[in-house]
């Protein structure tokens, strides 16, 4: 029914026991791939830099973002809210790890590592959107104007904005594979 992928399969076995492999590999295909492969190639990131420089700042930005943003949970901690300041910080340190992933692939050309990082940011990608939808609904409950406007546009921003990471590593991911990069930065 589908192509075998090997990858999958034996880590479908190994790690989910007697689920059927192909299981793991349509949702796999339904989720990440497929969007992931919607999304365009690109030549070059924004501002003429190449894919892999591009891609070394999104890493860079989402580790500085990252650590910026822990100091913000734990504040909330302080300030008594609890539950949401550890959901926070766990969340945080989540994307930190990534990034993380995501740099050591990009200076080692370790494919592997680089589409980890899409997989999980195409499952944050979908997380954001229903969130982002969970905010419009709220803000149109209240039926003030300026934070529907608000909501909605910060919304919009927000998801063109990852589809636009999503699109730089990936293109870059891909010309890693086919040996087509312009060479270290």
């Amino acid at each position: 029914m589908f192509d075998e992928d090997t990858r999958t399969s034996s880590v479908a076995t190994s790690f989910v026991g007697t689920v059927d492999p192909s299981v793991i590999l349509l949702t796999r295909k339904m989720c990440c791939d497929g969007l992931i492969g919607r999304l365009p190639q690109l030549n070059s990131c924004c501002c003429g830099c190449s894919l892999e420089t591009g891609s070394k700042i999104i890493a860079w930005l989402e580790i500085i973002v990252s650590v910026v943003a822990v100091f913000g949970g734990v504040s909330s901690l302080v300030a008594g809210a609890i539950i949401p300041g550890v959901v926070f910080v766990i969340v945080t340190v989540f994307i930190f790890s990534m990034a993380l992933i995501l740099l050591l692939g990009l200076y080692r050309e370790e494919t592997s590592k680089v589409e980890c990082w899409l997989r999980f940011n195409c499952f944050f990608f979908f997380m954001y959107v229903l969130l982002a939808i969970l905010d419009v609904v709220a803000a149109i409950v209240t039926l003030n104007i300026a934070a529907i406007v608000g909501t909605v546009i910060g919304a919009l921003l927000g998801i063109v904005y990852r589809l636009y990471i999503i699109s730089v590593v990936k293109s870059h991911c891909n010309n890693m594979m086919n040996g087509s990069g312009d060479g270290r930065v």
